[in-house]
Order: C-alpha cells, then structure tokens, then sequence
C-alpha cells in the first residue's frame, strides 16, 4: 500500500526541514504552485518546479493544496516510473494520486515520453523538482519540457508526436511564432500520420494570424497526403476558407472532396456546409443530394443537423411528405439542439396540416426537451393550438409553461395570451393577473396588455 501524504515529511520530498523565517517566507509563484495543482479530474497536471529552495516550496504546496489521505508514489528515477507505469501504477481506489520526483534530469524527463505521460496523468499529480537550465525558474508546465526533450531526441516513434503536443501547449499559450516552428518540426519528421495532421493545424494557425495564403497551403498539403482523416479534414477547411473569401466554386470543389472521402465526421461536415451553399446557388435538388448523404453517413451531430436542415429545404420545396419524414429522423437522433428544433417545426407542419393531435405531441417534445428556445416557442404555439381547439384546460397549461420560462419574446406574448384564455372562462382576476405580467414586460405586445386591462371589468 502506497503511502498517505500526511505520513511523509520534508525529508521524503529532497526538502530540508526549516521553519519559516524572511529568508523562507512564500516566495510570489508559490501562489502559482498551489493553483497549478488544483486539477480535480484528469488529465491531472505536471508540475515542474525550479529556482531556490524548489522541493521544499513544492513540498508546502502539495502539503496545502492535496488532501492529507492522498496516495504517493516516490520513484527514484524517471526511468523507474516509466517502468511501474508499463506493469500498472499503483492507484487504486480511484482518487487521483501524486507521484513526486526530485531533481528532475533531461535523462528523466526522456523516459517520460507522451504516451507515459498520458497514463500517469490519467492517474496522478504529477510534481517534480529540476535544476535543468533548460527551464525557466519558478513554476512552469512539465509537459512543455518533457515534450521539449522528446522532440529533440528526434526518435521518429515518438518526437513527431511530442513536436504536435508542444505545439499545442504553445498555440494555447499564444506564443505563436514558436508554435508554428514546432509544426514545422513536426512536418519535417515525414511521419505518416503527424505530418498531414500537423499540416491541418498549421493551416488553422496561419489562418488565426491572417495569412490566408498560407493556410490554403496547408490545408492542400494535407490534402495531398490522402490521409484517411487529416485530408477530409483539411478539404473541409479549406472549402470554409474559400466561402469566406467568396470563390463559391472553389469551395464547392473542397466540399465536394471532403463529402467524397465518406468520412464520417468530415464527411457529414462538409455535406451540411454545401447543402448550403447550393441552396443559395439555387440548385436545390444538389442540396438535397448532400444533405440525404449527410445523414445517411450516421455521424451522431452532423446527421441530426443535415436531418433538419432536408426538412427544412423540403418544406421549401412543397414537399410536405419528406418535410414531416426528415424532421421526424431528426427528432428521433434526441440530439440536444437539432431534435428540439426539429420537434417544433414538425409540430408546426403537422397543425398546417390538420393533424393536431400530432403536432400536439410533437410540440409536447420540444417542451420536454428544455430547450431555452424552442420548449417555450413550441409552448406557445401549442397554446394557441389547444385554444383554437377550445381544450381551455390544455390551452392554460401551455401558455403558463411559456410564461415561466422567461423567455423575452414568447413569455411576454403567452401572458398576453394566457389572459385572453382567462377571460373567455370569465376569470377576471386571474386574466388581470396575466395581462399585467405582459403590460410589465416591455414587449410589443404590453400596450395591447394595458388595453386589454383597461377593457376589463371593475369587480
């Protein structure tokens, strides 16, 4: 069994055991120490600390921050904690551990590939002590270094990786001049799968920094890769690029690449994307091409999203029959924004059309959904249905639904309409009430509240 944080001492940490004085005080970043070990689920982070007094300042950052019945590991050697992590760490009840080494070396960090770094931190705290000039004082990223190393060792099983890890980590830190050297690194190791990848990022990089050349550079490098992910990716990138810069057809012609690829995701993307723009180019029967092949590729997003967007290009075209089909495929996908989307326009479609106990139910899944938008827009029309339909009891339901959403469009309208319903079953009060939320409101429709309320009767 692994030891507990509150069992170990200074010594167990390389930190001499001092009482604080002015020369031992908090230094500034000791704030920083605490806060970069604050991670409560993984990827749990390395912390890296360097400079004067470093285990003993770490050692009274962990012993602040981390529970006392935390688990450590203390390897002596990044070589020796690499091979516990080959045999299993041994974290075993699920709370996240600590493993702690002192006085780091680039040897150390050299066995702390990516791929090790992945199962300690999807287990661990990772701390450690390092005089390595290499790294900055104070404290800094572990993996930044670590990554440093690997790609310099230039191992091919392993530096291209490290060089995208590194690039990211710095593209987050906005240093971007570094982070584009370090996809260039990554794209001159020629690895098969890092190199297109790298390309892709490269690109979107170059695009976030303005230079759209070089991003459709990228994305055509990547693009002749034909890797099996990283080229759909890129293809549908660059038809983005080129419908911002309006060169409609070359956007067709990467949408198209992407949508060849049947990739499922990039696939599905790039289906949606040219949906649309040949919706504008007015060759609906394309869109509808595109949209169908989007859904039947099954990406769990993009399906819902083209399911939707056929029925809504159908209803468009006077398909009434495929309209209610491709929203009832979309609702059925239950995803978070397109289903409840799809919910009320079938449950508009289906009152047009006199199937009301239908769009009854259709509604009634929109509302379910607590979509912030589409439950109190379905609430609404359902409202107004039900009233039309003299179900006062169903009516009233629905209007207080939207009432109490909030909502700053359809809340101010159903209490508007909530008092209309009131006073049809001669409920004065309660439509007073009703018509005074929606006078209050601001909306457009408060002056016909206030007329309303002026034509009611004085009890």
């Amino acid at each position: 069994m692994l030891p507990r944080l509150e069992q170990l001492d200074h010594a167990h940490f390389g930190a001499a055991s001092t009482p604080h004085s002015p020369m031992h005080s908090p230094m500034p970043d000791d704030a920083a120490i605490r806060a970069a070990l604050t991670v409560d689920e993984p990827p749990y982070p390395f912390v890296l600390v360097s400079g004067p007094a470093a285990s003993r300042r770490l050692f009274e950052a962990i012993r602040a921050t981390l529970p006392a019945d935390t688990p450590v590991l203390l390897p002596s050697s990044g070589q020796e904690l690499a091979a516990m992590v080959e045999d299993g760490l041994p974290f075993s009840d699920g709370r996240p551990g600590l493993v702690y080494l002192d006085g780091l070396t680039s040897a150390d960090l050299a066995a702390l590939t990516p791929d090790v770094l992945d199962e300690i931190l999807d287990e661990a705290i990772l701390a450690a002590t390092t005089t390595m000039s290499t790294v900055e004082r104070g404290c800094s990223d572990g993996l930044r270094a670590a990554y440093q190393v690997a790609m310099d060792a230039g191992d091919l099983d392993v530096a291209p990786d490290a060089a995208m890890r590194l690039a990211e980590i710095l593209y987050e830190a906005l240093e971007f001049d570094a982070a584009r050297a370090a996809y260039q690194t990554a794209i001159d190791f020629g690895h098969p799968d890092e190199t297109p990848n790298a390309y892709v990022s490269l690109g979107v990089l170059l695009g976030d920094l303005g230079d759209v050349d070089g991003e459709i550079a990228a994305y055509r490098r990547a693009i002749d890769s034909g890797h099996g992910d990283y080229a759909p990716m890129a293809a549908y990138n660059l038809g983005i690029v080129y419908r911002e810069l309006g060169n409609v057809a070359a956007a067709r012609e990467a949408y198209r690449l992407a949508v060849d690829s049947g990739h499922v995701r990039h696939a599905s993307a790039a289906g949606n994307n040219l949906g649309f723009l040949l919706v504008e180019q007015g060759d609906h029967e394309g869109a509808r091409t595109a949209f169908q092949g989007a859904i039947d590729l099954g990406d769990p997003d993009r399906s819902a999203m083209a399911a939707y967007n056929l029925g809504v290009l159908l209803g468009d075209m006077g398909d009434v029959p495929g309209e209610i089909a491709a929203y009832r495929r979309a609702v059925d996908a239950g995803h978070a924004e397109h289903s409840p989307q799809a919910a009320y326009n079938l449950g508009y479609v289906l009152d047009e059309q006199g199937d009301h106990e239908g769009a009854r139910v259709a509604y009634q899944v929109a509302i379910d959904s607590g979509h912030p938008a589409q439950a109190p827009w379905a609430a609404f029309n359902l409202g107004v249905m039900l009233g039309e339909l003299e179900d006062s009891a169903g009516e009233e339901a629905a209007f207080l639904f939207a009432v109490g959403s909030g909502h700053p469009h359809f809340a101010p309208k159903a209490a508007y309409y909530l008092g209309i319903c009131y006073e049809n079953l001669d409920d004065i009060e309660a439509a007073r009430a009703a018509y005074q939320v929606a006078a209050d409101s601001g909306h457009d429709v408060a002056r016909e509240a206030r007329m309303a309320l002026d034509d009611l009767p004085t009890l």
